[in-house]
């Protein structure tokens, strides 16, 4: 998921969380109010990430899993990490789904700028 979200994000380094956050929050939300809070939750999204990447959270696939009941339209989801498993999985999602609005993916240079605007407007 995150290699996907990334992928799309052409993320810097270093400044790699304050990247993802900054253009994800401008790419998906057009109100300030709405990027601010995206942008607070991305990076919890993040920090779980990368607990789960550098072994500082056990993470079983299997038990999160568990934790879907796709039997309702609306998926019901137990647990912490299955939650940020699932916001995860939509946020890379959206982020698709702007791509194929726009009908291609974003250059560097545009990126820069998306990320430069969000620390411009919240100023």
């Amino acid at each position: 998921i995150w290699s996907g979200i990334e992928s799309i994000i052409l993320s810097e380094t270093p400044g790699t969380r304050k990247s993802i956050k900054s253009r994800c929050a401008m790419i998906l939300e057009d109100e300030a109010e709405k990027q601010k809070s995206r942008f607070k939750r991305i990076g919890k999204l993040y920090d779980f990430r990368c607990e789960v990447i550098h072994g500082k959270k056990n993470f079983d696939m299997l038990s999160h899993i568990e934790d879907f009941d796709i039997s309702t339209e609306v998926p019901k989801i137990e647990g912490e990490n299955t939650k940020r498993l699932y916001e995860s999985y939509q946020l890379l999602t959206d982020l698709l789904l702007k791509v194929l609005e726009i009908g291609r993916f974003w250059t560097h240079d545009e990126l820069r700028e998306i990320g430069k605007k969000f620390f411009l407007e919240e100023a």
